[in-house]
């Protein structure tokens, strides 16, 4: 919890007086408190955490410069922030503060919640916090919150003293665009007890286990889990819960040593299968499959159709059903030229390995469709001192940069403007006085004349006829 969040409480909070009398912390009467998060404009994510804290009948939200959002509840504070990866939201609902003693017997003595887990957040000394804490699909319009709701005033209630429902959005019901080999060793072989753990918050919608994996990842991609020798075998099966993001300060777990600058996951909790040898893969895959370098090879639709699922646990066999689905991303790249807009919604990320490819398969085969007979395209246009990567003319004159990239992590404060892919293509779109777009693997980020944050976000998969028509007025434009 961010040292800004927990000041907030320590300054708002009340607590009963053994007169049952309301009374005010000490620190809202100590002088030199610091001054509360300075505020920022709400971005494109957001809005979306500021109608999450509505929907929580939040009150006085704030934007702390570190991301996320602050806000009151009714004998509580919470502080919601997008996750790394772009793809969910993390809440902590904090309750008035006590000695970490205090808290730690209360919470001992609680029953399990219905819908949230409950936890002990450290604060300043001894202090703690019992906190309340869940998470949700950022892109989930309808949040799933009742049973949240009657967790947070019963144990708001238990501290001054229905049967759940499974939130909405789980990544494991979204139907995979590819699938993925992600690796390991005997370090990073999970114990039954941490198995048991990630199943009993996940039913909750808490995903928080992180695996390293190939940077095209989607929400809702198939992972097979292999270990390496002595096993030499897949021994897990679970679902990519967010969009692959950067990170070089979580620490890997290997045998060996690896390099701290990876690509990162968070996955649905584990379901232990009976073994699938190395071998039997390999067959299903035409024989051949690079297995040195890092985690996350992509596998092609028919690979996971001819192999054989079974739980090693007879009761989770449902649960591996409903994990193992057959990719229906296209892994068979056609001929550009003959690409349906059919084809070109259905390519699997995975399928497209190098950034070449992005411009190959979705960028030239869209500005073909979508532009004029008016407008043409050049590559590697000249932009003050570099070259952007596509530009739109209109009778010899710009009228819109593209930059491509393979992939681009969703920046976690929900701030595109100070990623590296936005403000390139700023100093590109300045120099050449027109608006411009980031393509990738999985989606368009449209952005105005002189903006480094973008308007509009669209993802390959699903855009509809008038998302395509936007990217052409905009790309058409002068």
């Amino acid at each position: 919890m961010n040292a800004d969040v927990r000041a907030r409480i320590s300054k708002t909070s009340l607590r009963i007086d053994d007169e049952g009398e309301s009374v005010a912390s000490i620190a809202a009467m100590t002088p030199g408190v610091p001054d509360e998060p300075h505020v920022t404009t709400p971005g494109l994510a957001d809005a979306r955490l500021a109608q999450l804290a509505t929907a929580l009948g939040g009150e006085n939200l704030e934007w702390p410069d570190g991301g996320g959002v602050v806000f009151d509840l009714d004998r509580a504070t919470a502080e919601a922030s997008i996750k790394e990866g772009g793809a969910r939201v993390a809440v902590h609902v904090m309750l008035s503060p006590a000695t970490a003693t205090e808290v730690e017997e209360w919470v001992a003595s609680q029953p399990e919640p219905i819908a949230t887990v409950l936890e002990i957040e450290e604060g300043e000394l001894d202090e703690a916090f019992p906190c309340l804490m869940f998470e949700r699909s950022l892109d989930f319009v309808s949040w799933g919150l009742d049973a949240v709701l009657d967790d947070i005033a019963a144990f708001a209630a238990a501290w001054a003293g229905a049967e759940g429902i499974e939130p909405a959005g789980d990544p494991r019901d979204i139907a995979p665009s590819s699938a993925w080999l992600l690796m390991g060793d005997e370090a990073s072989y999970p114990d039954s007890d941490e198995l048991a753990r990630r199943t009993a918050v996940a039913q909750v919608g808490v995903f928080d286990a992180k695996w390293t994996t190939a940077k095209q990842t989607i929400v809702g991609d198939l992972y097979l889990v292999y270990f390496t020798a002595p096993r030499k075998a897949v021994h897990f099966v679970a679902r990519a819960a967010s969009n692959a993001f950067y990170a070089d300060d979580i620490e890997v777990s290997t045998e060996g040593t690896v390099a701290n600058q990876q690509q990162w996951t968070y996955l649905t909790p584990l379901i232990e299968i009976r073994p699938i040898p190395l071998a039997t893969v390999l067959a299903a895959n035409d024989g051949h499959l690079v297995m040195r370098g890092r985690s996350g090879k992509f596998l092609r639709p028919e690979v996971i159709s001819a192999l054989n699922f079974v739980a090693l646990n007879p009761d989770d066999q449902a649960a591996v059903d409903r994990v193992v689905v057959t990719p229906a991303g296209l892994a068979d790249l056609p001929d550009p030229a003959q690409l349906t807009l059919h084809d070109w919604h259905s390519i699997a990320g995975g399928a497209l390995p190098l950034e070449s490819h992005v411009s190959q398969y979705v960028v030239e085969p869209l500005l073909n469709r979508l532009l004029g007979r008016r407008f043409e395209t050049r590559r590697e246009y000249r932009a003050g001192r570099g070259f952007v990567d596509y530009v739109v003319l209109q009778d010899g004159a710009p009228t819109a940069a593209i930059e491509v990239k393979l992939a681009m992590a969703t920046p976690t404060h929900g701030d595109w403007s100070r990623t590296r892919e936005a403000q390139q293509l700023r100093r590109y779109t300045a120099e050449l006085d027109v608006p411009g777009a980031l393509i990738d693997a999985n989606r368009i980020l449209l952005f105005a004349r002189g903006s480094a944050s973008p308007y509009r976000e669209i993802e390959r998969r699903s855009a509809s006829a008038d998302d395509l028509e936007a990217v052409r007025v905009h790309l058409e434009q002068s």
